[in-house]
């Protein structure tokens, strides 16, 4: 906590005029892994369920060890701060309101619409954090940078073109909106393509996609969102709606959550989406994320504390070899104890383990890079280097070959979903072998793997079958539940595996 005071006490010296995003430094625990509370619209001086959501966001953030919060925007009702000499107020919603022992970490801050109808420089200024340390708002649009991480905090209300139509905004340091919104946008994908995250996530105040009151922004979906999708940003996290909701991109890999329930909520208004809606809450709450090299899970809570929601993303070996190795030279206890992981889950062999040790010399090396959601793998021989930047488009070839059929199921059979996910995951993907093993039996290999992906043809095929009939179930034996692609010994016992694909039945619900 002192460390990251200290790294955005010297930003705050910095030019508002940069050239580029501010950053803040954020390290994740000794294990890897990071812990964030998200909540949005909520300070009213307690009222409105404020307090009561903020007791429970206490409550699981000593339960889940949080690390910091986001504050998804309109932090002040209704006309934000009056100046940065308002601290009766900023107490009164902030300080005196989240009071637990767990929220008592960084808050990286986004403004929403309120927040510009007060003084929208004063949430940034040092007298207000002076007020409370924890409050971290460097700039309008700055980035938190959590090594498997990075979080762009994306400043959207200069965006929405009606606001500039009403005389109560501040626009100071705003003006003139092309030039701004022009400059932020080539800020936001200079980072984006310089990012090495695992993980990038874009936070602002307005949604992109939406179900509730607001519905769509229509100017995001016109600026911001075309760079989201081009440079591979995996989620889109919003307030503005007083709601609770998750929803899928339908041309897509991008999550749009809107975590918007900090305090009055319940407005009973709704507006369609082209996007996939996969769970809306109109209520007051706040969104949990807990975040690995290799998975994301995510849960929503009620102002009591109950979980509504859990969904969970993973990421490629490709991309967790890329996050730990970035470990390297800054964390060598970390980085030394996730390569032994990996080589224990059978994703680096060996001799992969001792390239990625000393990974100075570039090299080819046999890789498997998988995914249980993309349900699929290849193993292929790629040049090492530092970064593991040449294994991407493994990742790449990875969605392209299985993810398609799999969304279009999503959804519309939660079970058929799951259970076909496993079969693939279980029976298709194939596990790193040596060198040396490798030459002795690649024509084998070759063989089998033809094999294999004629049988994930023939899965392809009856998965579109099993769409067209009414809803239903899969059901395995036990014997289905194979775990070949644990077993590293041989082609022989992995191969045993593929027989058991055929044992999907089927039974109308």
């Amino acid at each position: 906590m002192a460390a990251v005071s200290l790294l955005v006490s010297a930003l705050l010296l910095l030019s508002p005029a940069a050239a580029e995003l501010q950053r803040v430094q954020h390290a994740p625990k000794d294990d890897g892994s990071l812990t964030v509370l998200a909540v949005g619209d909520w300070g009213r001086g307690g009222q409105f369920n404020q307090t009561l959501v903020a007791e429970q966001m206490g409550v699981v953030g000593e339960k889940l060890s949080a690390d910091f919060i986001i504050s998804t925007g309109d932090n002040f009702y209704n006309d934000g701060l009056s100046g940065d000499n308002d601290t009766a107020f900023f107490k009164a919603s902030f300080t005196d309101i989240y009071t637990a022992d767990s929220l008592q970490k960084p808050w990286y801050i986004v403004l929403g619409n309120h927040d510009y109808t007060g003084d929208a420089l004063a949430q940034q200024s040092a007298a207000i954090r002076e007020v409370d340390s924890r409050w971290t708002s460097v700039n309008k649009s700055f980035i938190v940078e959590a090594e498997m991480v990075d979080l762009f905090l994306v400043d959207t209300s200069p965006f929405v073109l009606k606001y500039w139509n009403e005389s109560k905004f501040d626009w100071r340091n705003v003006a003139p909106r092309d030039t701004y919104i022009a400059d932020l946008l080539k800020d936001l994908e200079d980072a984006l393509t310089g990012s090495k995250a695992t993980w990038k996530i874009v936070v602002g105040h307005h949604p992109i996609s939406s179900g509730c009151e607001h519905g769509n922004t229509t100017e995001l979906r016109e600026h911001l969102l075309p760079v989201l999708k081009t440079h591979g940003v995996d989620m889109y996290l919003n307030g503005h709606d007083h709601c609770l909701q998750r929803i899928s991109s339908v041309d897509s890999p991008v999550e749009f959550v809107t975590s918007g329930g900090g305090s009055k909520a319940w407005a009973g208004k709704f507006k369609p989406t082209s996007d996939k809606m996969e769970f809306l809450y109109d209520g007051q709450g706040f969104l949990s994320m807990h975040l690995t090299a290799a998975e994301a899970n995510f849960a929503f809570y009620d102002v009591a504390g109950t979980v509504l929601h859990t969904w969970g993303l993973t990421k490629s070996a490709a991309a967790s070899i890329e996050g730990i190795m970035r470990l390297k030279g800054h964390n060598t206890t970390l980085h030394n104890r996730n390569l032994k992981l990996l080589h224990r889950f059978g994703i680096l062999n060996a001799e992969s383990e001792t390239n990625a040790q000393s990974p100075g010399e570039e090299q080819p090396v046999r890789v498997c890079a998988s995914s249980a959601v993309d349900g699929g793998s290849i193993v292929e021989e790629v040049p090492m280097d530092k970064d593991f930047a040449a294994l991407r488009h493994i990742e790449e070839d990875v969605i392209t070959r299985f993810s398609a059929k799999l969304d279009q199921i999503k959804g519309h059979n939660t079970i058929l979903h799951k259970k076909i996910r496993h079969l693939v995951g279980r029976c298709i993907l194939d596990r790193a072998i040596s060198e040396e093993n490798a030459r002795s039996e690649q024509s084998s290999f070759d063989k089998r793997y033809s094999d294999v992906l004629a049988e994930c043809k023939k899965l392809r095929k009856e998965v579109e079958e099993l769409r067209a009939q009414p809803p239903m179930s899969v059901v395995t034996d036990k014997a289905g539940q194979c775990d070949c692609n644990r077993d590293r010994e041989s082609f022989q016992q992995k191969w045993s595996c593929m027989p058991n694909m055929r044992n999907i039945s089927r039974r109308s619900t």
